[in-house]
């Protein structure tokens, strides 16, 4: 979780980061947090799946399960995809719509 105390989800992804294991660790967030910029800032420090709360616990199992099936290749380019689908669904929705009703 990313909101923890006495240290943040976030100080674990940066501890993470700066004390990399061997082969990497796949991390999944399971946060409160739901805006996209907070989901993008968590794949780009690390984690390779993020989840909002509320999640069945048999949803949580199913996605632990498929990322321990990847390769430590196969989990890194499902974070950069998810990172560079995420930043594009964040452009479209900021971008500015044409009057759809206006002739």
């Amino acid at each position: 979780d990313l909101v923890m105390e006495p240290v943040s989800g976030w100080d674990v992804l940066h501890w993470l980061q700066e004390h990399p294991a061997s082969p990497p660790l796949p991390v999944i967030v399971l946060s409160g947090l739901i805006h996209l910029p907070e989901r993008i800032q968590g794949f780009e420090e690390g984690a390779v799946e993020y989840l909002t709360k509320p999640t069945q616990p048999s949803v949580l199992v199913t996605h632990i399960r498929e990322l321990l099936s990847l390769s430590v290749e196969q989990r890194m380019d499902l974070q950069g995809r998810r990172i560079r689908e995420d930043r594009l669904t964040l452009e479209r929705i900021k971008a500015p719509q044409a009057d759809e009703f206006l002739y």
